[in-house]
């Protein structure tokens, strides 16, 4: 005899659930803000205007909506290549980001 059971289908979750998610998220948006600020030398931050954003959603993106929404002159992205192969051939982001952004991306690598 074989035994059919029926799953109930979980489409959307609970309000508690919404609420836990949407908590977590703020958080990790806060932890990320906190830590890109961190990032920057104090001496950067005297010589221009900086702005840190987080977003959420595929990377290339939120970068280009971003840039198009501020109408910013130049994007830089650092690559991160630890190999000949890898500097000749960018990461996905980069390479997306250089493809189609309307102004001029520098690449920097670390």
């Amino acid at each position: 005899m074989v035994r059919v059971g029926v799953l109930p289908v979980c489409g959307h979750p609970s309000l508690e659930q919404a609420a836990a998610l949407l908590e977590f998220r703020r958080y990790v948006t806060a932890s990320a803000t906190r830590r890109l600020e961190s990032l920057a030398p104090s001496e950067t931050r005297d010589r221009c205007a900086m702005t840190t954003r987080v977003c959420h959603g595929k990377p290339y993106v939120e970068i280009l909506r971003r840039a198009a929404d501020a109408a910013d002159d130049l994007i830089v992205l650092g690559v991160h290549g630890r190999k000949l192969i890898d500097v000749a051939m960018f990461g996905s982001t980069t390479n997306q980001v250089v493809r189609r952004a309307a102004c001029p991306v520098v690449t920097l690598r670390r």
